[in-house]
C-alpha cells in the first residue's frame, strides 16, 4: 500500500496545466491554461454520499481537486479508489468511481485503474457508448503528464494531452 499512498502523495499540491484536445471527426483543436489543487484523503465509504454506489465496506482513498479553467468556470472532481497489489504485475489495480460537478454538469463515472510498477498510473472506464482510457506518469516530481483516448463505438474520436507542472 505504501507505493499507492506514495502515487497519491506525488499528486497532491497546485499544478499549472497546459491541456490540448483534438476532436478527430472536425479535426477541431482546443488548447488552454487550468490550475490545479489536488487534495489527498481517506475515507470509509460509510462517510461519503455515494455510499449506494459504491457497495462496498472496503476503505476508500479520496482525492478532491477542484479545478480552474481560463478563471471562468471552476470544476470539483473527486476521485475514490479502491486498490490491492497485485503481485502478477508488481503493482496495484482496483475499481474507481470519478464524481464530477461544475454549475451546468454532474456526472458519475466507473472503472479500473491499474498503478503499474513504473509509475504510470492508468483508467479505463466506459460512459454509455463511450471507452475512456487515461494515463497520467510522472516525468519528475514536478512534471506530470497526462494523455486520454476516448472511443465511441470502437473508432478514436476525441484524443487529449496535459502537462502539469508544479507550482
Amino acid at each position: 500500500m505504501k507505493h499507492f499512498e506514495q502515487f497519491l502523495k506525488m499528486n497532491e499540491g497546485k499544478w499549472l496545466t497546459q491541456s490540448t484536445i483534438y476532436d478527430l471527426n472536425t479535426n477541431n483543436k482546443i488548447s488552454f491554461q487550468s490550475q490545479i489543487i489536488s487534495k489527498i484523503g481517506y475515507s470509509n465509504s460509510k462517510q461519503i454520499d455515494l455510499e449506494s454506489l459504491l457497495n462496498s465496506e472496503d476503505n476508500y482513498f479520496t482525492n478532491s481537486i477542484s479545478v480552474v479553467k481560463n478563471n471562468i468556470r471552476e470544476t470539483s472532481v473527486n476521485y475514490f479508489l479502491n486498490p490491492q497489489y497485485d503481485q502478477e504485475i508488481k503493482g496495484y489495480r482496483g475499481k474507481f468511481i470519478r464524481y464530477n460537478t461544475s454549475i451546468d454538469v454532474k456526472n458519475i463515472l466507473e472503472g479500473y485503474f491499474v498503478l503499474q510498477a513504473d509509475g504510470s498510473f492508468i483508467l479505463n472506464s466506459k460512459y454509455k457508448e463511450l471507452q475512456i482510457y487515461e494515463k497520467y506518469q510522472f516525468v519528475s516530481n514536478n512534471l506530470r503528464l497526462y494523455i486520454n483516448i476516448t472511443k465511441q463505438f470502437g473508432f478514436s474520436i476525441i484524443t487529449a494531452f496535459n502537462s502539469d507542472i508544479r507550482i
